[in-house]
């Protein structure tokens, strides 16, 4: 599925520090599962995995950000102060909480790719809970045998 295959690279991008390309090919991925869930051969096994895929680009999404509007408020405020130690703290700032929080968000992001992708491959649900995943509405439910009792 294209899908895991765009947050592995959102991730990626996200662990080396790219976080504006991270955050492009994460809409891409929301987008591409918008397309996989509207697709009419889609099965689903497949519609249960693009829901699951556009969470994790969503959240990714909202953390990229949070992360981003906090940054760019500090540095307006430490320009506006006028002070030169203000700026220097927020580039400090920006280096340590920019990056810290790009590498925590990228490595979530690998692992809820990596995870789905395996359970995709595997015929199971993304939590992996399941090893079957429930039934389509109109598709007749597979026949159990009853257990003894």
């Amino acid at each position: 599925m294209i899908g895991y295959i765009l947050i592995g690279v959102a991730a990626g991008m996200s662990l080396f520090g790219f976080g504006i390309l991270a955050m492009i090919v994460l809409i891409g991925a929301i987008v591409q599962t918008g397309a996989a869930r509207k697709a009419s051969s889609a099965d689903h096994r497949t519609l249960i995995h693009a829901q699951y895929v556009r969470r994790v680009a969503i959240t990714a999404l909202c953390a990229h950000l949070a992360i981003t509007v906090f940054l760019v408020t500090e540095m307006v405020l430490a320009i506006n102060s006028g002070e030169a130690g203000g700026i220097v703290q927020a580039f400090v700032a920006h280096y340590l909480i920019d990056h810290v929080s790009e590498f925590v968000i990228g490595a979530w992001t690998a692992y809820r790719a990596i995870k789905g992708g395996l359970h995709f491959g595997e015929q199971k649900a993304p939590c992996g809970s399941a090893l079957t995943l429930p039934h389509a509405p109109g598709v007749p439910a597979p026949v159990t045998e009853a257990s003894p009792e």
